[in-house]
């Protein structure tokens, strides 16, 4: 005769054990994903100190610069000369084509001087520009940590070179749509400067600073 308040009983131990086996290792599962995803993140924030350490020491910085505004309907490059200009804790200038250009982020505050046209907004009215400052907030300073909890930054490392991609999107109300598609900075770890700095736009168009000839003071 089969006992079948043993069966039951075996029944619900056996669930019991199924359950805690299932949800003990969801929770180890996800211990192991956090701790791999604080190592990728230590390590982010690791080369990012490395690729600003001079900055964090300087109160002034200047570079020559090369402006590339690539037409992406007509596939042509306009090439301008000029030079970079950076004061701690949040001023950055990058003037082209004798001064008639510019690109220039004080505070909260950017201007921008193009083809004899000028645009001002702030990082505080415009939301498209805010994670955008932060970024170059946080290198001007030397301290990465500037950007804890800022969205849309995605940081990758490839050789010496560390690649920061800035969606501007992310802080706008879904009807709206930003000036600029993203932005893409590129910091050279090993002698500490900025290489380029790109700002995306629609149809392939983009415009494009390289920078050479660091001077920290």
């Amino acid at each position: 005769m089969v006992d079948c308040t043993h069966n039951i009983f075996m029944h619900q131990h056996l669930a019991t054990v199924g359950n805690f086996l299932h949800h003990g290792m969801t929770r180890y599962l996800l211990l192991i994903i956090s701790f791999f995803i604080s190592i990728s993140s230590y390590a982010e924030n690791s080369d990012f100190e490395q690729a600003v350490a001079r900055f964090k020491t300087s109160q002034n910085v200047k570079a020559k610069a090369v402006r590339i505004f690539h037409l992406g309907f007509l596939n042509k490059n306009v090439t301008s000369h000029g030079s970079l200009s950076i004061s701690a804790p949040n001023k950055m200038n990058i003037t082209v084509a004798k001064g008639k250009e510019q690109l220039d982020m004080t505070g909260n505050d950017f201007t921008m001087m193009m083809f004899g046209l000028e645009y001002k907004t702030s990082s505080i009215s415009n939301a498209q520009f805010k994670t955008f400052q932060a970024v170059l907030t946080a290198i001007i300073n030397g301290t990465p940590t500037l950007l804890n909890g800022v969205k849309g930054i995605d940081i990758s490392k490839s050789g010496d070179l560390l690649t920061i991609s800035i969606d501007p999107s992310c802080e706008l109300d879904k009807d709206k749509k930003p000036m600029f598609t993203s932005y893409t900075i590129t910091l050279d770890c090993k002698s500490g400067v900025i290489n380029t700095l790109r700002l995306n736009r629609k149809g392939k168009s983009y415009i494009e600073y390289t920078f050479s000839d660091f001077i920290f003071h």
